[in-house]
């Protein structure tokens, strides 16, 4: 059996400033939210044969994996993988914004 789990936050700013407090999962609903899994409802068959039972890997060439992939060789019976990312983007307030906003709170 392989479990990957993997959470991330990827806060994208126009300036370089950072809270000590900052990256608490449980803020966020996304990484705690049920993922719906839907059974496999279609009748299948299917039949293995090994006439070499022994798997042998002299060389993988690997160009990179990430914190949401596995390189797996060989067989499992159950795989459960999951990746949940929250993306942020903080702009700064640009002027033609502030000015629109002066605007109508003025009149």
């Amino acid at each position: 059996m392989i479990n990957g789990f993997s959470r991330a936050l990827a806060v994208h700013r126009e300036t370089e400033f950072y809270y000590s407090n900052e990256g608490n999962f449980s803020e966020y609903t996304v990484f705690s939210q049920p993922i719906p899994i839907t059974p496999v409802q279609e009748p299948f068959t299917y039949q293995t044969f090994n006439h070499h039972p022994i798997i042998k890997v002299g060389k993988i060439d690997i160009v990179g994996i990430s914190s949401s992939s596995l390189l797996h060789v060989g067989n499992s019976k159950h795989i459960s993988m999951e990746a949940r990312v929250k993306h942020i983007r903080q702009l700064l307030p640009r002027e033609n914004e502030q000015n629109h906003k002066q605007k109508h709170k003025l009149k």
